[in-house]
């Protein structure tokens, strides 16, 4: 190995040379070492093959070394150059989860579902955004924001309503809550739900 990396001293761009030491790190398992090797051919590539070499090194870092710091760096190297990488931000979401990273989560999922727009396929990544940030980041605007979505997408979203009901409750923001039934017409719902909270209110 070691002539191996004096020829790459002399010479990094060698291709052969590269190739040899990738073969000879992967073989023996060497997981740091193929990493540290792709760390210094990375200044050697541009556009796609640097894009897909970044991910071969975050892939190499999570999943054969366990060192998530350093995969979630290398994929947030890839969204300096693509903001919206697909597979970057559903990387960086596992590990940010695994990582209990809730504020990044967050973000991950904003970017996530603005990526996908109004179709169906954002409902989910909106509805655990939603729970987040009521439940990990206590963040009531950020998750009446991400509920709300869910409504503007899908009206009938049981969960969403359910949801933004008992926010709206909580902020005491009564404006809110009638707007949240009157398009619905669901009048006796609001009723029972103002009822409710009044007797919760004389229990304090």
């Amino acid at each position: 190995v070691k002539p191996l990396e004096a020829i790459l001293d002399l010479d990094p761009g060698d291709e052969s040379t590269l190739a040899r030491l990738r073969e000879i790190h992967e073989k023996r398992r060497n997981w740091q070492g193929l990493l540290d090797l792709m760390k210094r051919e990375l200044p050697l590539r541009q556009g796609a093959a640097r894009r897909a070499l970044l991910g071969e090194m975050a892939k190499c870092a999570a999943e054969r070394l366990s060192d998530p710091k350093e995969a979630i760096e290398l994929w947030n190297d890839v969204l300096e150059a693509s903001e919206d990488d697909a597979e970057a931000l559903e990387k960086l979401s596992g590990l940010y989860e695994r990582e209990k990273r809730w504020p990044e989560l967050a973000d991950v999922l904003r970017r996530q579902a603005a990526a996908i727009g109004s179709a169906p396929a954002a409902l989910p990544l909106l509805e655990k955004l939603g729970v987040l940030c009521s439940e990990k980041l206590t963040a009531r605007e950020a998750a009446v924001e991400a509920w709300q979505r869910i409504l503007e997408i899908k009206p009938d979203h049981a969960k969403a309503v359910r949801a933004l009901r008992d926010l709206h409750v909580a902020g005491e923001d009564w404006s809110a809550l009638e707007a949240l039934f009157a398009p619905r017409g669901a009048w006796a719902e609001l009723c029972e739900t103002l009822s409710q909270a009044a007797d919760r209110a004389d229990l304090r």
